[in-house]
Formats: structure tokens, C-alpha cells, sequence
């Protein structure tokens, strides 16, 4: 994620958090954020995290499995998933920043 928003001037702060086993964490981290203006919170973004032995799956079943009343959208494993949340987020900035808007049609172009 962080190399697609970088691409196109957007700043951004990345963290890792297991909505599952640190909820309360997480609870806390959206507060902050909110307070500091952050223009960007939702839905959530899950990438499953390749793990040596489970190859992702356990990650996989958390993202799928959240509550309803948490909104979450789903990219595939690895690189190419954390890349997606970057282009994913742009479209939504664009709200904001009329721009961006045509950050993701560029990225597709310039990747082919």
C-alpha cells in the first residue's frame, strides 16, 4: 500500500492490528485517528498476512468472519493485496481531492 499512495502524493500511516485478538487496540487506534482529522477510516482493509505454516488461511478466516456492524473489504494475500488497499483507498480520497480520481486508471496504464 504504502509505494501506490506515495506514487500519487498521498499521505498515509499504516498499522497492523488483529481486530480479533486486540479489539480493544483497535477501538482506540480509530479514536486517535479520528481526533487527528484523518479523512479515511472505513471500511476496514484486510490482507491476509502469509504465515509460514497456515499460508494465510487463519488471516483469511479472521477478515471474513468480522462482526456485523464492521465493514470490510477483502484483497488477496500478500503483496498484491496490500498493493489493492492503496489503490482501493484512492478512489475514496478523491471525495476530497478531485484529482485522485484518476490515480487508479494512471496506475493500471503505467503497470501494463
Amino acid at each position: 500500500m504504502p509505494q501506490q499512495l506515495k506514487d500519487f502524493g498521498v499521505a498515509y500511516g499504516a498499522r497492523v492490528i488483529s481486530a480479533h485478538r486486540s479489539p480493544d487496540l483497535l477501538f482506540d487506534c480509530i479514536k486517535d485517528i479520528s481526533a487527528q482529522g484523518v479523512q479515511y477510516l472505513s471500511p476496514v482493509q484486510g490482507v491476509p498476512i502469509l504465515s509460514k505454516y497456515l499460508k494465510a488461511m487463519d488471516s483469511l478466516l479472521s477478515i471474513v468472519q468480522m462482526p456485523e456492524g464492521i465493514s470490510v473489504a477483502a484483497f488477496a494475500m500478500g503483496e498484491a493485496g496490500a498493493a489493492n488497499t492503496g489503490l482501493f483507498a484512492i478512489p475514496v480520497l478523491a471525495l476530497y481531492d478531485a484529482p485522485l480520481a484518476l490515480c487508479p486508471t494512471e496506475y493500471r496504464k503505467i503497470r501494463r
